[in-house]
């Protein structure tokens, strides 16, 4: 799908509800060269300020919204709350709201970006997952967290971005995936996040058939960054909003 010269992956989960914007933005279309070619979303990977600021003004002008609120990633578990617009941005690799005015951001590479809505209480979320992440059980946090504002697991739809697959995510030293994920090693070293992802939201009470998980492979696929794969490079920009009923 394209607009603007910018490509993004959506999810037909979330169709149903034209209020819910949800887009896992691809790495062409942007200003940045090349080791961040082009649509780099990150400023701490080295890449020009310029370029980067430019990369996420066409992203917010191809939302059509105001603002871009972009979480403070530290590859963690923590959670975080934005009740206003005028919230500074969170420190937090989760990040929930049941603000219209507030696009959630994140950017990432190899990781997992995970979607949340919830239609009822109209809450929306964001989960930055990393194996530091997937270890702490980020996805079963998240959905708790969402029940104890009023948005229960059953209630959820969610989505699941492109990330590093089984193939590729090779972790020599294992043992430091607590033993009730050492299930999912599937060849030496290899641990697959997919599914892990899937079996903590549907552990926590999400019902299968709302969760979709894109099983596009960001080592593979050239139409993402991958710092498995290239090390020196950019990273996607991940959105959700959710339009105020007047706008949809």
């Amino acid at each position: 799908m394209k607009k603007r010269d910018v490509s993004y992956h959506t999810f037909s989960v979330f169709s149903p509800f034209k209020e819910i914007t949800a887009r896992v933005y691809q790495r062409h279309g942007g200003f940045s060269k090349k080791p961040y070619a082009s649509l780099n979303g990150s400023f701490v990977v080295g890449d020009f300020p310029s370029h980067v600021e430019k990369n996420r003004r066409l992203v917010q002008e191809d939302l059509g919204v105001k603002a871009l609120y972009f979480s403070q990633l530290s590859h963690g578990s923590e959670i975080s709350e934005l009740k206003t617009a005028d919230d500074p941005p969170p420190a937090a690799d989760g990040v929930v709201t049941a603000s219209a005015d507030i696009a959630l951001a994140m950017t990432h590479a190899d990781c997992q970006i995970g979607f949340f809505f919830h239609p009822q209480s109209s809450y929306i979320g964001l989960v930055h997952a990393g194996w530091r992440g997937m270890i702490h059980n980020f996805y079963g946090k998240m959905a708790r967290y969402l029940a104890s504002v009023g948005a229960p697991a059953k209630e959820l739809y969610v989505g699941i971005s492109a990330s590093i697959g089984p193939d590729h995510a090779i972790y020599p030293n294992y043992p430091i995936f607590p033993k009730r994920w050492q299930s999912y090693h599937v060849g030496k070293n290899k641990i697959d996040f997919w599914q892990m992802a899937k079996d903590q939201l549907i552990e926590a009470g999400v019902q299968k058939q709302r969760i979709e998980l894109d099983t596009t492979c960001t080592v593979c696929s050239r139409d993402y960054f991958s710092y498995r794969r290239d090390g020196d490079t950019g990273r996607s920009i991940s959105v959700i909003r959710r339009k105020r009923d007047a706008d949809h």
